[in-house]
């Protein structure tokens, strides 16, 4: 509708009871515009932060392997000498 068809309609009150409702309509469209790109921006540092924690992971099972394998190859050849 048009104005001048809003304000014949409604009179004042019509025509900024239209505005309004205009005003809205604008600003939820604005809310859920900005809530989608939030919702991206935070799935995109989820994964950052999910690929950080599992180098981190990595990483310290890295570190905690290598000593328990150099004291298993240790242990083995002295194992080895008391039994024979």
């Amino acid at each position: 509708m048009n104005i001048r068809t809003t304000y014949r309609l409604g009179g004042p009150v019509g025509l900024v009871y239209a505005i309004r409702l205009a005003w809205l309509r604008r600003r939820l469209s604005q809310v859920a515009r900005f809530r989608d790109r939030e919702r991206d921006l935070h799935r995109q540092v989820m994964h950052q932060l999910d690929a950080e924690l599992k180098g981190l992971v990595d990483a310290q099972l890295r570190t905690h392997t290598a000593p328990a394998d150099f004291w298993r190859q240790v242990e083995r050849p002295a194992h080895a000498q008391g039994a024979q």
